[in-house]
């Protein structure tokens, strides 16, 4: 993440733990991370001076909107902002409220509604970190050679911006491998791998996400297994419909 997306990123998350922390009228638990957001969004400048004003008035609204809609937040006794850890193991919430039986998750998005971004690699075994399912031999049998070509592309001193035809050679034998992976994953281990496989993506945990964007807030209730107080329990996906690659057509996936 660029720095400066991180920067704002965290003086959003303070923003929106003050605000819950103001309204409730209960103490931000102190912590490596909460300090962290608190010294970047003091040292945020005059020149950035509307942006952290768009923060603190759209993290005001979101926290008024949500209190209003979840009474949980009623009884919250503390607020906290967590470190970057949680995320990496499938809990992307970035503050929990704490209250006497439990806590309310809520993921701060600057400028983006964006889920996770994982990638591929020879040595990532993608079946098994996004879905508790490994892929097979065949898929590494298959994925490998490119990979290599591009680590002796780089010890002979080349750059991947300077590979020629890197569509056709390196994206797309990928994303097939992929592909084919992945659908051998679906159909052989029935609903377990989706299930995981779309919890992996957006959240292990319930949480309500505040996105604060260009012109809005937008809050959205992540209610996977019914813990949130507003918003509808979500039906979780039992199947991929299709694949879609940028600039190409629709793959039914069945």
């Amino acid at each position: 993440m660029p720095a400066r997306e991180h920067r704002n990123g965290r003086v959003f998350e303070y923003a929106l733990a003050s605000a819950f922390s103001r309204i409730i009228g209960c103490e931000i638990t102190r912590t490596a991370a909460s300090h962290h957001a608190e010294s970047m969004y003091v040292e945020v400048g005059e020149a950035m001076a509307g942006l952290k004003e768009r923060f603190d008035t759209g993290s005001d609204n979101a926290a008024r909107f949500l209190i209003s809609k979840d009474k949980a937040f009623n009884n919250a006794r503390s607020v906290k902002i967590q470190d970057d850890g949680h995320g990496r193991l499938g809990d992307v919430r970035d503050i929990l409220v704490h209250y006497q039986d439990g806590e309310i998750g809520i993921s701060a998005k600057h400028n983006h509604s964006a889920v996770k971004h994982p990638r591929l690699s020879d040595k990532n075994d993608f079946g098994q970190r996004w879905g508790g399912c490994p892929v097979s031999e065949e898929y590494w049998n298959r994925v490998r050679p490119v990979f290599e070509k591009l680590r002796q592309e780089k010890e002979r001193g080349g750059l991947f911006r300077d590979l020629p035809d890197k569509i056709n050679t390196i994206y797309n034998p990928v994303l097939l491998v992929f592909e084919d992976e992945l659908r051998r994953l679906c159909q052989d281990n029935s609903n377990r791998f989706i299930e995981n496989f779309f919890r992996y993506l957006v959240g292990i945990l319930d949480y309500y996400k505040v996105m604060c964007l260009a012109d809005q807030v937008v809050v959205e209730s992540f209610n996977l297994d019914g813990t949130l107080r507003w918003g509808s329990k979500w039906e979780i996906p039992a199947r991929i419909e299709s694949i879609e690659r940028k600039g190409v057509m629709t793959i039914p996936f069945w």
